[in-house]
This record gives C-alpha cells, sequence and structure tokens, in this order.
C-alpha cells in the first residue's frame, strides 16, 4: 500500500511590542511577520504530530504524537 504522511510541528517564540491595545500588538506583530522583519527561527518545540493518508482507501489517519 502507499500513504502520503504529513508531519506538523508547532514551535513557539516570544516577542515584545509596544502598541496601546492587545488588538494593536497582534496587528503590529502580523505585519512585522508578514513582511519578513520577524522569522521564527527553530525555537521552543510544542508539539510534533502525524498523519497518514491511505492512497487506496482515500482515509487519513488520526495525528499521532510523537
Amino acid at each position: 500500500m502507499k500513504f502520503t504522511v504529513n508531519i506538523k510541528e508547532v514551535i513557539c517564540e516570544t516577542f515584545k511590542v509596544e502598541a496601546d491595545s492587545v488588538e494593536e500588538a497582534l496587528i503590529i506583530i502580523k505585519g512585522a511577520y508578514d513582511s519578513g522583519e520577524i522569522v521564527l527561527e527553530p525555537g521552543e518545540l510544542i508539539s510534533t504530530k502525524a498523519t497518514a493518508y491511505n492512497e487506496e482507501t482515500g482515509e487519513w489517519s488520526e495525528a499521532v504524537e510523537f
């Protein structure tokens, strides 16, 4: 059988920003991220999960954390 396997890693990195509100802080950070000013380096790994797609049956497996 053939399977297509997806691996998803979630990493976390913390940034400080001056803003007048939470909304403004998120807008500032999103702008910096979108423009490439903020690039996540291999930071703190939060989780790694994998799912597999069975190409014969068309079914996805449940996510497995490892």
